[in-house]
């Protein structure tokens, strides 16, 4: 009679199988509310975004496309590096008349556009000026998009 007991043991797991499954659709309808600002799971904050795209279209626009700064070219260029190496490349030699010429906050708030643009999550958080937080961050294919 024991090993008939045990038959039941499957069907029972199945049972709350099913049951979680018809909870999880109910969870769906009422929506869990977003993050708060300090579990936010982003790479960068919209509002240094939007700074990033002003200073873009005022310094960089003039001689590049957002489009050349994403997608496959971007993912091919920066494959196996970080934010960090993006942000010295860019502040040491851009804008092409005034290398190194916009403040430090300037260029980061540009990168984080940059990173926007492949894909990035914003935050609440904006990204600063650090080597060992930049680099964190790593570019290119296969790169997490979001903070862990």
């Amino acid at each position: 009679m024991k090993r008939q007991s045990y038959i039941w043991i499957p069907f029972a797991a199945a049972s709350l199988c099913a049951g979680c499954a018809a909870l999880g659709g109910a969870a769906d309808a009422h929506p869990v509310a977003p993050p708060s600002r300090a579990s936010a799971v982003g790479f960068v904050s919209e509002a240094q975004v939007a700074r990033g795209r002003a200073t873009f279209e005022l310094s960089c626009g003039e001689c590049h496309t957002t489009s050349e700064l994403s997608g496959d070219d971007f993912d091919w260029t920066w494959r196996r590096q970080t934010a960090w190496q993006l942000f010295k490349s860019v502040s040491a030699t851009m804008p092409e008349d005034d290398p190194g010429g916009l403040s430090r906050d300037a260029y980061v708030d540009v990168v984080a556009f940059v990173l926007s643009l492949n894909g990035y999550v914003s935050g609440g958080v904006d990204l600063v000026v650090s080597e060992a937080s930049l680099s964190e961050i790593a570019l290119g294919r296969g790169a997490p998009r979001r903070r862990k």
